[in-house]
């Protein structure tokens, strides 16, 4: 994945610096330490690995040494080079300072570039000697820095390209929040005729352990329970497939407060969001209503407690411009995911675990028309050759039939859906099974529905309200 990639790189540009700065830690003597510091870690790399460089300079003042036109092959296969690499020691396994131009790393992964790359206060826990192990030297658990900045980084593997005009990444290493952003990102996928891109005006992350997840992620290690903040902040984000633009979004924001037993809260806020159909089917569908593209909001709030096991949306809200709005509130019983992670399970495992233990407790459905019932009508009618308030009345009258009353029973949600497609309004739908529903017996309810609508509605506990004006009458 990216994010492994451009820390992995990192990370041998470090093996480029970091080794080489532990034996240049009294550079200031001059330039025969510089070459014996050199000649012993060209010795240190092994017969699979070397250092080239066309020349070197010192600076005294600030115990630091500049190498230019550097070359690393390391035993793992990196091949890393560098116009320009300055160090500055900070004792071992430590630099003070890393500056380096343009820089071209290429693993087995990918390839990472960077006109520039700036970083502070690095440290890492190399093994016993390099050579055949260098490779564990690059492991993004063994770093650590204070702050990291590359200029115009551009990784690429084999599920596509990132670029950016900045990357910055500060309080990287295990157990540390990491913040991170991002200016002007791209990112291509691989492969395909029309291939999709995404694109981003900046990117603000914090208050997660990054290191942790790129472990996580490049070792297959259990998730951890993090506690404390996170908040993400993209602005300007678009997705595009050649020349079509698929989906723009002004404003993404998530906010996450969780504890050390799992318990907190999450908000997710999409605003000035844009879609357009893919294929030619979709847009010749949006066009039947009226529409060339769909402008939406969305927001949500979730909270967990993991002392009883309970967990809550409420709610979750979806605002079609000229549409409607759709809200759904979900409370959950049942939910212990940190059992789960305390008995090592792996982070791809848990969701799926979650699914067989947790319990369905209540549900609100509320659905308000704000234009979508007269579009529907009028591009139904003129299938029909009928105009809108036809079909509307054709519409009710259905509901109204005597099949229709065999599936839907209840008549208190019978009426509710009635008056909702005769006048628009707000239909809501409320659950509340007694006891609550696992999550897996919902997967086989529209069997149980079929073959008892009325015991179906019951074990639910369905019940319905309709707010709005006007009359059933077809």
């Amino acid at each position: 994945m990216a994010k492994t990639g451009v820390v992995a790189g990192v990370a041998a540009v470090v093996v480029l610096a970091g080794a080489a700065g532990a034996y240049l830690y009294a550079v200031h003597r001059g330039q025969d330490e510089v070459a014996r510091a050199v000649a012993q870690f060209r010795r240190d790399l092994g017969p699979n690995g070397s250092l080239v460089y066309a020349g070197s300079s010192i600076h005294p003042l600030s115990h630091s040494a500049t190498l230019e036109h550097v070359v690393l092959q390391t035993g793992d296969g990196t091949h890393a080079t560098a116009d320009t690499l300055e160090i500055a020691p900070g004792g071992p396994d430590r630099l003070r300072a890393l500056h380096g131009t343009d820089l071209v790393v290429t693993r087995a992964t990918g390839t990472l570039k960077a006109s520039r790359i700036d970083a502070d206060s690095i440290a890492y826990a190399p093994s016993a000697g390099m050579g055949a192990t260098d490779a564990a030297m690059i492991d993004p658990a063994r770093l650590s820095w204070s702050s990291l900045r590359m200029d115009e980084p551009d990784f690429s593997g084999a599920g596509g390209r990132l670029t950016a005009a900045t990357l910055r990444i500060d309080h990287y290493g295990v157990g540390r929040k990491s913040r991170v952003s991002v200016q002007t990102g791209t990112m291509t996928q691989a492969g395909g005729a029309t291939p999709a891109s995404a694109q981003l005006a900046s990117l603000r992350l914090s208050g997660f352990d990054l290191a942790s997840e790129v472990d996580g992620l490049e070792h297959a290690t259990p998730m951890k329970q993090e506690d404390g903040t996170f908040d993400g902040e993209a602005e300007t984000f678009t997705l595009t497939r050649g020349d079509k633009m698929l989906l723009s979004i002004d404003r993404v924001v998530v906010k996450d407060r969780t504890d050390s037993k799992g318990s907190g809260e999450m908000e997710i806020r999409l605003t000035g969001a844009t879609s357009t159909p893919a294929t030619a089917q979709g847009a010749a569908m949006l066009n039947a209503i009226g529409l060339s593209a769909v402008h939406w909001s969305m927001s949500m709030k979730g909270r967990s407690d993991a002392g009883t096991g309970t967990a809550q949306v409420s709610p979750w809200t979806l605002t079609a411009r000229d549409l409607g709005t759709v809200e759904l509130g979900m409370d959950y019983a049942n939910v212990f995911p940190d059992e789960l992670r305390k008995n090592g399970t792996k982070p791809f495992e848990v969701f799926a675990q979650l699914l067989k233990t947790a319990q369905l407790a209540g549900m609100r459905l509320v659905l308000t028309d704000n234009g979508l019932r007269q579009r529907l009508f009028a591009a139904r009618g003129k299938t029909m050759n009928m105009n809108a308030d036809q079909v509307r009345q054709m519409a009710v009258a259905a509901l109204q039939s005597p099949q229709v009353a065999a599936l839907m029973p209840a008549d208190d949600l019978r009426d509710a859906i009635d008056r909702f497609v005769a006048h628009g309004g707000t239909l809501s739908l409320t659950m509340a099974p007694q006891p609550p529903m696992p999550i897996a017996e919902l997967a086989s309810y529209g069997q149980t529905y079929r073959q008892d609508p009325a015991a179906a509605l019951n074990r639910l506990g369905v019940s319905a309200r309709w707010s709005g004006e006007g009359d059933v009458t077809p």
